[in-house]
């Protein structure tokens, strides 16, 4: 992941500062839950899985929670904060039919890094603790994976069928504690992604009769981070 490597290279300059400047950093290794409010495009090829086969005991749904891995690297200055960030969220769903007894699994994986930057919102210009407003920019990558297999049978290993990029933004409001860190965060992408591939994958004999542009979309999502800081924050 070149992000992370990115993040790595981010923390040894970090660990090389200059400790009598008078800007502050933290290294912060979390968690990261929340929802996809919208899932156009994916959504679209999702209703047409379920929508062709009427047989379904149990429908496929839109991924919309997810979970995921956050490292952050946040430079403080006195008024605000710059902030380097990779955020994984991760969402399964599926569907079944009994009569076959065969269950299709979906994942759906958005990870982005992200850098950015946030304004205190008090006039304590010591210290680094209290609430940040701001807006990351966003480098997306989204993967869609399936797998199919007999409902209680060994369950193969995912097949991954296509990767994409976005484009995207993201307003944040950040807490930052002594030890922990909380950010709350709802993420846009500008650019529509294509799911056309997977139309292809999962609805092999209805895919060409679907028109092209009715696969692409934006998603957005709301998530929330809880972090875990390396180094105590002063106030």
């Amino acid at each position: 992941m070149k992000p992370l490597y990115i993040l790595v290279s981010l923390a040894l300059l970090f660990c090389c500062h200059d400790s009598n400047c008078q800007t502050k950093a933290n290294i912060g290794i979390g968690y990261n839950i929340g929802t996809h409010v919208k899932t156009d495009g994916l959504g679209f090829v999702i209703g047409r899985y379920n929508d062709t086969r009427t047989y379904l005991t149990t429908k496929m749904k839109e991924p919309r929670f997810f979970r995921g891995m956050n490292l952050a690297l946040d430079f403080f200055y006195p008024k605000c904060l710059l902030d380097f960030e990779w955020i994984g969220r991760k969402s399964d769903v599926m569907a079944e039919d009994t009569q076959s007894n065969t269950r299709r699994d979906f994942r759906y994986k958005v990870s982005s890094f992200n850098f950015g930057f946030g304004i205190k919102m008090n006039n304590k210009k010591s210290g680094v603790m209290g609430s940040y407003l701001g807006i990351d920019f966003n480098m997306i990558s989204i993967k869609n994976y399936t797998r199919v297999y007999q409902i209680g049978g060994d369950k193969d290993g995912y097949r991954k069928i296509n990767s994409e990029f976005a484009a995207g933004f993201s307003p944040f409001l950040q807490f930052v504690g002594n030890r922990f860190t909380t950010k709350l965060y709802y993420q846009f992408m500008l650019n529509k992604v294509n799911y056309w591939d997977v139309n292809r994958a999962i609805n092999p004999k209805t895919w060409p009769l679907d028109e092209f542009d009715s696969n692409k979309g934006r998603s957005s999502s709301l998530g929330i981070c809880l972090r875990f800081n390396l180094l105590k924050n002063k106030d």
